[in-house]
């Protein structure tokens, strides 16, 4: 006993074994107090280190999947050329649509006169060169853009009358992140409706030029890496060389 009488009815019981044997009564000055216990242990059992195992398998499946999804842009990236005539700008269109594949567009839609020959020139790129780059006609072009939009997509429209590319090209950046994307390419001319439909009217300068061009340049400000995009299961790729054609054939 010590300078007080003991409390009836105080037990502390606290063990730091890693053991089955019993439990270690901690008693100081005073002797121990029957009535409460409080048992206190570090053992750890066996299905607690399975359970442990099984929170970092999940832990790394999560990510992983982070990894491959999240730091990738999963959402689409879609090019409307408008007004397609095989008797004038045929070269023009199939040049919308290369260039679009080797910036990184996922597909190619177009209207005006089907063209079952872009589709093949296209096809066949694929088939040498590689990638999954779709290509399609639309017969009405407005409803697929009035349809993508319901889809909460993001609209921009190529045109000269539009605002400075470089004033809005880092707000399309941030938009075009979680949602997916469509660049409509005008054609002869083209109705108000698109204009006003469009999130943003875009100029790639305010002097006449190629649509060919201003596609290019819109598509390498939304992603300069896009220029190194590597596309599978092609049969030709080319090496780079300071002096020579390289190229290799599967």
């Amino acid at each position: 006993m010590g300078f007080e009488p003991t409390t009836p009815r105080l037990r502390v019981l606290c063990s730091t074994k890693l053991s089955y044997g019993p439990v270690l009564n901690l008693e100081g000055f005073e002797p121990s107090t029957p009535g409460l216990k409080v048992p206190c242990s570090t053992k750890l059992s066996y299905r607690s280190l399975l359970l442990l195992k099984s929170l970092l398998v999940e832990i790394y499946i999560i990510k992983l999947v982070y990894i491959i999804f999240m730091t990738q842009n999963i959402y689409k990236l879609t090019i409307l050329r408008l007004d397609h005539r095989p008797y004038r700008d045929k070269r023009i269109t199939t040049h919308c649509a290369l260039v679009s594949r080797a910036f990184g567009a996922d597909e190619f839609y177009f209207s005006g006169v089907e063209d079952a020959g872009i589709i093949t020139v296209i096809t066949k790129t694929n088939e040498n060169w590689g990638g999954n780059y779709q290509i399609e006609y639309v017969s009405d072009p407005l409803l697929f853009v009035k349809e993508f939009k319901k889809r909460k997509g993001l609209v921009i429209h190529l045109t000269m009358y539009g605002l400075s590319v470089m004033d809005c090209i880092e707000n399309i950046k941030i938009e075009r992140k979680n949602k997916n994307l469509l660049i409509i390419v005008g054609g002869s001319k083209v109705p108000p409706e698109y204009y006003q439909l469009a999130d943003y009217n875009i100029a790639i300068g305010n002097q006449p030029h190629s649509e060919v061009s201003a596609l290019g340049l819109m598509l390498y400000l939304l992603d300069n890496g896009s220029l190194t995009k590597n596309f599978t299961n092609g049969k030709i790729k080319i090496i780079p060389d300071k002096q020579f054609k390289k190229i290799i054939r599967n």
